[in-house]
């Protein structure tokens, strides 16, 4: 597992420079191991990588690495489940997890879950009490699928599959477009698309209910006037009646946490 971990690393530029183009995006990035005896907490310091930290990428890189001593019985579920449990999240995870935010689950593993308390289903079902919307939650895979046969530089552990794994992929929002082989020598090129994709659902314009007068349109973070601007700011797309938002948005770090996007016009008459 050591080489993939290594092959996740070298990659994570890419991956995690997706999600810097675009300013909007507010991230919290963190890892965990399969192994339940961390009951889930959050691997290294700082427990998690924020939008705008500086260094974030240089800490998530040695977050990553976290080795291949621990136990033999991998679990990908359970420690997911525990992360994100009331416990964790008043304790050594706290902060990590926003209730209005997306939720992405991303499983580097060469192996199939051995998980004790939760399956495939159980796990979607404990994360869908939490979100309370299937959409707000997307899943990814770097695995070595098991329609893929291994060769002598790229072998599963003990030569199981990921059945169990693929089966949770298979009930995200997202399935079918979720999974890479560890082995693939596109490797790299797959995980950034997996960062535009993830880019795209969060970034998504905001449709409106009617025609509006283009020049009554006000958009509002809180008490922060966003500018039409087709960078820095919104615009609108007549082809789909929404507004957008360009990738040097910057929402202000001090409005409310409940803060949210506002957008008021005039409707146009016919």
């Amino acid at each position: 597992m050591e080489k993939h971990q290594d092959n996740v690393i070298s990659n994570m530029d890419q991956f995690v420079d997706e999600f810097s183009k675009l300013k909007l995006i507010d991230y919290h990035i963190g890892v965990i191991s399969t192994d339940m005896g961390d009951e889930g907490l959050l691997k290294g310091y700082p427990s998690y990588v924020e939008s705008g930290m500086k260094n974030g990428l240089n800490y998530l890189k040695k977050n990553l690495k976290l080795g291949t001593g621990g136990d033999t019985t991998e679990m990908m579920f359970d420690p997911v489940a525990a992360a994100l449990s009331p416990r964790a999240m008043a304790g050594y995870n706290n902060g990590f997890y926003r209730n209005d935010a997306y939720l992405v689950i991303i499983f580097v593993t060469d192996a199939e879950d051995q998980s004790v308390d939760y399956n495939e289903k159980e796990l979607m079902s404990y994360l869908l009490n939490l979100k309370r919307n299937k959409d707000k939650i997307l899943s990814y895979g770097a695995l070595i699928p098991s329609n893929v046969k291994p060769t002598a530089n790229c072998q599963r552990d003990e030569g199981t599959s990921p059945f169990m794994v693929e089966n949770f992929l298979n009930l995200s929002a997202n399935r079918g477009k979720n999974e890479v082989s560890l082995c693939d020598p596109q490797f790299g090129t797959k995980l950034v698309e997996f960062s535009k994709e993830i880019v795209n659902v969060v970034n998504k314009p905001v449709v409106l209910s009617k025609a509006p007068i283009v020049s009554t349109i006000q958009v509002t973070f809180g008490t922060q006037v966003i500018p039409s601007d087709f960078n820095t700011g919104w615009f609108y797309n007549p082809k789909d009646n929404s507004i957008e938002f360009g990738k040097d948005l910057f929402l202000d770090e001090n409005q409310p946490a409940d803060a949210k996007i506002d957008v008021s016009f005039d409707s146009a008459k016919f």
